[in-house]
């Protein structure tokens, strides 16, 4: 099972089953979204308080 999560910053905002959803409650495009989910967009926002998606797997 995996899920996603978005946060802003330290701060937890929602949670979604696919990145579509969190693309929907965004307003943005799922390939955006999926860019935010990647180690590549989580480096450069290092420290920053933006949004960000992690993927989780249980």
């Amino acid at each position: 099972m995996k899920f996603y999560a978005l946060y802003r910053g330290d701060r937890f905002i929602t949670v979604a089953d696919t990145i579509q959803e969190l693309a929907e409650f965004m307003h943005i495009s799922v390939s955006s979204a999926r860019w935010l989910s990647y180690p590549t967009a989580h480096k450069r926002f290092k420290n920053q308080d933006t949004n960000l998606i992690y993927k989780y797997e249980v």
